[in-house]
């Protein structure tokens, strides 16, 4: 939990992109639930009248292509943000232990093989860009 925290210390100077991707994802969501109360509303026309008016089914249709596009629209923009994010936390992630590095005693850093230490500086740090980027 305190790795976690320590993580999420890195995002805080990122606030913004970081509610707006939340704030994108949200709207994404919310339009593609419009998409089906727009289509719930024209299967209501045909059950209710036999024949409803065309010009009443192409605004539908054309209220649901809309929410359609500016759904993808705004789930792109999440996603961009939130990789903007991640991979400018993970750069700093790298840059925090490249220095920590940097300070330890020489006969630490021997102990460990070059294996390891790329272990944590690219594949330990590269496999929270999923978390980051994705389930934020």
């Amino acid at each position: 939990m305190k790795s976690i925290k320590r993580m999420f210390a890195y995002a805080d100077k990122r606030k913004g992109k970081l509610w707006g991707s939340i704030i994108f994802a949200s709207l994404s969501v919310l339009l593609g639930v419009v998409t089906y109360l727009l289509v719930h509303r024209i299967i209501m026309m045909f059950t209710e009248q036999s024949s409803p008016a065309l010009l009443n089914v192409s605004i539908f249709a054309v209220a649901i292509l809309a929410a359609l596009f500016f759904k993808t629209y705004l789930l792109g923009c999440a996603l961009n943000l939130s990789h903007i994010n991640a991979y400018t936390i993970i750069g700093e992630l790298r840059k925090a232990i490249a220095e920590k590095l940097i300070r330890m005693p020489m006969g630490e850093i021997k102990k460990r093989t070059a294996g390891n230490i790329k272990m944590h500086m690219a594949d330990d740090v590269e496999s929270m860009e999923v978390v980051l980027a994705h389930m934020i």
